[in-house]
Order: structure tokens, then C-alpha cells, then sequence
């Protein structure tokens, strides 16, 4: 069936509005859009037979004839609210989607990844969805600051790839670990990354601020908050010392605000 044909226009608005607190105008834009049908093509079937559930807000919008430059009347304006969703989390379904989708791992392996970032602790399920926790930002910063090239999207994709061919005996194993561990021309080795680390400094890799007050580690013994605040003790030099928080059990990170929990 041919696909349907139509034509969308979009109206921009200019207005001066006077904003509460504010002293003067200030310049706001408005935009509209309408689509008008010009050939129903398989819309026709479908309108037949669609959803009772689709709403008002599916159906066709069109605009009045308008000219560059035309003034318009204010009839009854209403100011509605509109918030931005966060992306949902990830649940064991999309997060493989989305491996298969970079070229990250196979069919027989996607139960593995799932399963082990799950053993290590750096993700829970809540409901179907996966959370992450705490440890998981630090080993992510870790990475990312000293493992950059090795945890490359594009270079992990290209690996797997690799991997399929030396299963395939289109690749010699020897050949490709001995690149992959001693670098070649285009990238540097494991070996050549290792051996060029630095001083790791793990108080910073496990310290994530929240506020100017506020800091979350992750401790030997779990996550916790360091707190500077008027509770806090006086040390010998004069310095305030930090006191220490308990984060509750169950608190997702994105849970977590500078107003809970810090007593």
C-alpha cells in the first residue's frame, strides 16, 4: 500500500511578555505546527480500524493562513506546564538492544554481561529495571581516565569482530594478541597503557561531589557521605573534620539530593 503524502508548516510567534520580578519586556517566541494530508494512502485503512486509545492530540493540527509580519489577537491565553522525562533505565531487555545496536557482544554472550555486571555489584534490578550503584561510577571513571582507548565503543565493536574471525580461522590468535597486548599502529596495547598509568589516586577515582558540602565515597565498607556542616568537630590544626553518613539501604544515586539524607 502507498505510503501517505502531506505537507507540515511551522508558525513562529514573536511577543513581549512581562515576566513577574523582572523590570521591562522581555522578548519570548512561540511556535506552531500543522500538517495537512494531501494523500491518505494507507492512512485510509488504518483510520478505519485505529485505536480507541489514540487521543485528540494524534489528530491532524491545521493553521489558519497567515502573512510575514501579520499582528495577531490574544484570545483566552493559558499557560501550561511541560516537564522533560529522564531516559528510562535500562532493563535486561534494552540494555541488550542496545549492545546489539553498538556491536558490543553475541547472542551466546549477552546473558554473561548482563549476568556479571549484576555478580560485581555494579548493577541491582528494581522491578524489571537496572539500577546502578555507587561502585559502578568509580569503576567507570577509572576506566574511562586510564582505559580510554580500551573501552572505546567503536574499539570493543571492532574487537568482537576480531574474535569472530579468529573463531572462523580467518585470523591468527597468536598475531592478534600479541597486537592487542603490545599495541599496534592502531592503538597502543595493554601493555603500553599499563606501563604509562601514573599515580592512581584512588580517594579521587571513589569521591563524587555532590554539593560544595557535600561528598559520597565509596569506602571499603560500603558507600557513605562526608559531610562540612556546623556539626562538625574541630580538629587540633582548627580545620573542621568531616563527619560521616550512612546512606540508607535501597537509595538509588539519582535518589540521592543535597537535602537527603544528612543527619
Amino acid at each position: 500500500m502507498a505510503d501517505a503524502k502531506g505537507s507540515t508548516d511551522t508558525v513562529t510567534l514573536g511577543a513581549q511578555v512581562q515576566e513577574a520580578g523582572v523590570s521591562g519586556q522581555t522578548d519570548a517566541e512561540f511556535t506552531a505546527s500543522g500538517t495537512v494530508i494531501t494523500f491518505p494512502g494507507f492512512l485510509l485503512a488504518y483510520e478505519e480500524g485505529k485505536d480507541e486509545k489514540r487521543g485528540a492530540s494524534e489528530e491532524n493540527v491545521t493553521l489558519p493562513q497567515l502573512s510575514n509580519g501579520q499582528k495577531l489577537a490574544i484570545n483566552d491565553p493559558e499557560a501550561k506546564g511541560h516537564e522533560t522525562s529522564p531516559p528510562p533505565r535500562y532493563t535486561e531487555a534494552s540494555l541488550t538492544k542496545r549492545l546489539e545496536e553498538l556491536g558490543i557482544g553475541r547472542p551466546s554472550t549477552y546473558a554473561a554481561i548482563i549476568s556479571t555486571i549484576m555478580d560485581r555489584g555494579y548493577v541491582t534490578k528494581k522491578g524489571q529495571a537496572l539500577v546502578p550503584s555507587w561502585i559502578a561510577f568509580s569503576v567507570v571513571r577509572l576506566l574511562e581516565e586510564h582505559f580510554s582507548e580500551l573501552v572505546n565503543y567503536d574499539f570493543t565493536a571492532e574487537m568482537e569482530s576480531d574474535l569472530d574471525q579468529i573463531a572462523a580461522g580467518e585470523t591468527d590468535r597468536s598475531s592478534w594478541l600479541s597486537a592487542f597486548y603490545f599495541g599496534s599502529d592502531d592503538h597502543p596495547g595493554l601493555r603500553g597503557v599499563v606501563d604509562n598509568l601514573g599515580e592512581i589516586d584512588a580517594r579521587a577515582i571513589n569521591t563524587i561531589k555532590i554539593d560544595d558540602e557535600i561528598s559520597l565515597r565509596n569506602g571499603k565498607y560500603g558507600p557513605f557521605l562526608e559531610v562540612f556542616d556546623e556539626k562538625c568537630e574541630v580538629g587540633e590544626d582548627g580545620a573542621l573534620k568531616p563527619r560521616s553518613v550512612n546512606i540508607p539501604d535501597g537509595l538509588a544515586p539519582d535518589e540521592l539530593t543535597p537535602r537527603r539524607p544528612t543527619s
